[in-house]
């Protein structure tokens, strides 16, 4: 009775929401060769108990990375023929977008979760927490959070030697940019990508006002 009850109302959603039915199915079986193919590692090392590695793995394996590779391609193919044999009762485009939801959600994630995350924690400029030992964090110092106010507030070009020595204290000294008057690291650097460090640096005229900066 209650696999009947069931049955019935999937396919009264389908009948009533087909487009909508058409991304469901192309969503799950995308996510479904997408999670098989980014975590078969794990599966058969981890829960199999198979110890295997991309060149030692075994024909079978092979065989469905193969077929989870290419399935979703398939599906569409078969539902394209389908469309151009049964009619419209079949919906390639909506099923051609479930299949692209996951790889969209992915990517969102990847490159739109960094830049919401850091402006969520980006701060308001405080020179003595500049001049201070770096808090908040050693992924997001109190100077990566400050240095977006820090340049939208305060007019850097032509601001003079002294003022800056008083706003951001003396600099750092390290090894690379030599060509530069003024160094202030930052933090690491923002981003998904975070294996680089970004800096506050300044070059001053010679009348001793600041020419230009980069950050």
């Amino acid at each position: 009775m209650y696999d009947e009850l069931s049955v019935a109302m999937m396919t009264l959603f389908i009948r009533r929401f087909p487009r909508l039915s058409f991304v469901i199915v192309g969503a799950i079986v995308s996510s479904g060769c997408f999670a098989f193919l980014s975590h078969w590692f794990t599966i058969f090392n981890e829960w199999l108990g198979i110890a295997v590695e991309y060149d030692t793995r075994p024909p079978c394996l092979v065989t469905v990375m193969f077929a989870a590779t290419w399935l979703p391609w398939f599906l569409l193919v078969v539902v394209l023929g389908l469309r151009c044999w049964r009619g419209p009762t079949y919906k390639p485009l909506p099923f051609s977008l479930g299949l692209a939801a996951p790889y969209i959600v992915v990517f969102s994630m990847l490159f739109l979760l960094p830049i919401l995350e850091d402006r969520r924690h980006r701060d308001t400029f405080d020179p003595q927490r500049w001049k201070g030992v770096q808090a908040a964090g050693p992924l997001r110092p109190d100077r990566l959070r400050m240095v977006d106010d820090l340049i939208g507030t305060v007019p850097l070009v032509g601001l003079a030697k002294d003022c800056v020595t008083e706003i951001l204290a003396e600099g750092d000294k390290p090894n690379y940019w030599n060509d530069w008057d003024a160094v202030y690291w930052l933090g690491p650097e923002r981003g998904w990508l975070r294996i680089d460090s970004e800096w506050l640096v300044l070059r001053f005229s010679p009348d001793g006002r600041i020419r230009e900066y980069l950050s």
